[in-house]
């Protein structure tokens, strides 16, 4: 019996969300060792197995974050495309507005979240640091368009 579309969304998500449970610690320790981290990425393999993504970091950039999101999508999508990864991850340090009456962005992790299902999701995590410690605050996602598994 071939797999309904719902269930390989719903695969997919469960598969996400894995991927994300693997992910936030390695942002909470860089966040509590330093403050701050640069992108980095994560992948599913068909096996099920996670691993780590790197792209060298290019000094020359003006924005070397930016730089490297978009380097790592590059790779991630290159690999993906070869059937090598069944969902990723792109985590990046960020701030968002948390709020109509927010003046100022909030520091926050944000995921990029990828399955080859066709579900994607940005979530957000907003943080403080105080006394070297990291506290998240509540988890917001919003749907967004597939960008590594995009046809």
């Amino acid at each position: 019996m071939e797999p309904t579309t719902t269930n390989i969304q719903d695969n997919g998500q469960a598969q996400a969300q894995e991927l994300l449970n693997a992910a936030m610690p390695l942002a909470h320790k860089l966040l509590t060792e330093t403050g701050e981290f640069m992108p980095f990425a994560a992948a599913m393999t068909p096996a099920g197995d996670f691993v780590s993504v790197d792209v060298p970091e290019d000094q020359e950039e003006e924005n070397p974050s930016e730089a490297m999101v978009a380097d790592l999508q590059l790779v991630l999508r290159q690999a993906a495309g070869e059937g090598e990864y069944i969902a990723t991850a792109v985590v990046y340090d960020t701030g968002i507005l948390l709020g109509e009456d927010a003046q100022e962005p909030q520091d926050a992790v944000a995921v990029n979240l990828d399955h080859k299902s066709g579900f994607a999701m940005v979530v957000f995590v907003p943080y403080t640091i105080v006394d070297g410690k990291v506290q998240f605050a509540e988890m917001m996602a919003q749907e967004a368009e597939s960008i590594i598994f995009a046809s």
